[in-house]
């Protein structure tokens, strides 16, 4: 399949971002005339209808990674759970008015 050549060719070291690399097939979108190529699917398959006046050879895709979501961090879950725990003992703050004359 075309998504898992795209992950295992992925550039290593290459990219000044390093932090978006996919690490699986799930991992990538695959655009072309607006249309995502669905997992699972081969390029033959997706149904989109290429531009005749190109080669057969040549089909532009857009790729987009978005990496699944790693777990979050213990220590900003501690954190969060602080600051909660915090704002709900504060009191509601109530203000005082008085009639001046």
């Amino acid at each position: 399949m075309l998504k898992e050549r795209i992950v295992s060719e992925w550039p290593k070291g290459e990219l000044r971002d390093k932090k978006i690399v996919p690490k699986a097939a799930s991992d990538i979108k695959l655009i072309n005339a607006g249309k995502i190529l669905e997992n699972g699917k081969t390029v033959a398959r997706c149904e989109t209808p290429f531009d005749d006046d190109l080669p057969k050879s040549v089909i532009t895709m857009h790729v987009i990674v978005q990496p699944s979501p790693t777990k979050p961090r213990p220590g900003l879950i501690l954190l969060l759970s602080h600051l909660k725990k915090k704002l709900k003992r504060k009191k509601p703050h109530r203000e005082a008015f008085a009639h001046v004359p």
